[in-house]
């Protein structure tokens, strides 16, 4: 919205090695280079799946194949200010990571809310062994947010293949969220789905269950 531009380049490798890191260029209204964001480990592919740009006219960059952390496709999703851009790598200090193998962090499009807060949904996030007990992450318009997901900053499934979030997320009028999980297991009943309420300020964290969303009863 401010006339920068930015160019994502999954392909970068770095001139004398690792292959692959992948670059994202922010460039000013008269074309001059401002920050290039990076990958640090072959394989990265950072700015794989493109940006997101938000309300405030920050952006997200979606990397769902980063490895920064020695995981394979662990995934990360970077807020970038939209008028400074960031120079340096992708981390853990500057991006929402995967903790897991093919957490696949950034493979979907995060969803931009009306205050300039934001979700990210991984739908392939494993909880501690959990294969795709998927999460739906909260950052505020001010701080976003960084780190490996977990439930202390997601909403997040306790159940093997629950995804959370898989089924998308609903913009309300007032600018809250609704999570919407149709796979999720409210105990034998397998798929019987859950609706969960995020505030868009605060967000929503902790695992699914009826205490903090409407739930399904039956198979």
């Amino acid at each position: 919205p401010n006339g920068h531009f930015v160019v994502t380049d999954p392909g970068f490798d770095q001139p004398s090695g690792p292959f692959n890191v992948g670059a994202v260029h922010h460039y000013l209204p008269d074309g001059s280079l401002l920050a290039t964001l990076k990958g640090a480990t072959s394989g990265a592919q950072v700015g794989l799946s493109g940006i997101t740009i938000l309300a405030s006219g920050d952006y997200l960059v979606r990397s769902p194949a980063w490895n920064g952390a020695g995981i394979s496709s662990a995934g990360a999703v970077t807020r970038v200010d939209g008028e400074t851009g960031l120079n340096g790598v992708v981390s853990a200090a500057n991006s929402v990571i995967g903790s897991s193998a093919s957490d696949l962090v950034g493979q979907v499009a995060p969803v931009a809310l009306p205050n300039g807060a934001y979700v990210v949904i991984a739908p392939r996030w494993d909880n501690a062994g959990i294969a795709d007990a998927g999460a739906v992450v909260f950052g505020s318009s001010a701080a976003g947010v960084v780190g490996p997901i977990s439930a202390a900053n997601a909403l997040v499934g306790a159940n093997a293949q629950d995804r959370i979030g898989n089924g998308g997320i609903v913009v309300l009028a007032n600018g809250h969220w609704l999570a919407c999980t149709p796979e999720y297991d409210n105990g034998g009943a397998i798929d019987a789905g859950a609706v969960s309420f995020g505030s868009a300020v605060s967000g929503r964290s902790g695992v699914v269950s009826s205490s903090n969303s409407l739930v399904g009863a039956s198979a």
